[in-house]
This record gives structure tokens, C-alpha cells and sequence, in this order.
């Protein structure tokens, strides 16, 4: 399980995208939508 989860709106994706990478520098599990293969059950993957 990661430690954040980010929810966000497409338009802030930029800036979450920054977001995301300082924590996983910081040492943090981050999951994001980014993150589901393409193809992949969203509901699925996202319950996991």
C-alpha cells in the first residue's frame, strides 16, 4: 500500500506531477493515476 494517494483535476496535473516526484525523492510511496498500465481496469487497480 503507498503512503499517498493523489486525487487531482486533469488541469493540475502539471503541478501534481512535480508534486509526485518530491515525495518519491523524500522516500515516500506515492500512487497515482499515472500509474495504472494502459488497458487496466481503473476500478480494479485503484481498489488494490
Amino acid at each position: 500500500m503507498a503512503d499517498v494517494f493523489v486525487s487531482y483535476k486533469r488541469e493540475d496535473e502539471r503541478a501534481v506531477a512535480r508534486l509526485v516526484k518530491a515525495l518519491r525523492i523524500d522516500g515516500l510511496t506515492v500512487w497515482w493515476d499515472r500509474d495504472i498500465p494502459t488497458g487496466a481496469p481503473w476500478e480494479e487497480t485503484i481498489e488494490r
